[in-house]
């Protein structure tokens, strides 16, 4: 980490300095330091929007949101019951970047990241959407229910068993 501050501060105008970056970033990320990431990540992007790693740089600010995801420790309620704006956050990252990177060689880490952070997202409604059942409020369930067909792709069949219990 020091080494790659030594190259950002000391060399910012070199070829090495945006390397250093995302390698810092990256460093911040490994250690678990998800906000620190994150700003590192988003500086570079902003800064670089058109660097041979800004792809890599988008892709890793998506995972450095979703890694801030609740816990989902068997003790604590299910992590679709906390708030989980992290995870609405990364899903709208993993979307930009697979729009705007159709080609990049990370595309299929991009694609599974979206899928577990939208499978979050949609375990979120349905859980409304049964709690909503049990209480015999039917436009609130529909409503849930077409939420998760205008804003996600249902990838599970346990999931789309459970819509069509609810519908």
């Amino acid at each position: 980490e020091k080494y790659f501050m030594r190259v950002i501060s000391d060399f910012s105008y070199s070829k090495y300095e945006p390397f250093a970056t995302v390698a810092l970033g990256d460093t911040y990320y490994k250690k678990e330091e998800y906000p620190s990431a994150l700003e590192v990540y988003a500086r570079f992007v902003k800064m670089r929007p058109g660097h041979e790693l800004t792809p890599w740089a988008e892709l890793q600010i998506g995972n450095s949101y979703f890694s801030q995801r609740p816990s989902n420790f068997i003790l604590l309620p299910h992590p679709s019951e906390k708030d989980i704006e992290v995870i609405e956050k990364a899903v709208v990252q993993y979307r930009h970047y697979l729009q705007k990177y159709p080609e990049d060689q990370h595309r299929n880490m991009g694609i599974e990241m979206l899928s577990q952070a939208e499978g979050m997202l949609i375990e979120r409604d349905l859980r409304v959407a049964e709690f909503y059942r049990k209480k015999k409020k039917c436009p609130a369930v529909r409503m849930r229910l077409k939420h998760i067909s205008e804003n996600f792709t249902v990838t599970t069949e346990r999931n789309r068993q459970r819509i069509a219990a609810l519908a």
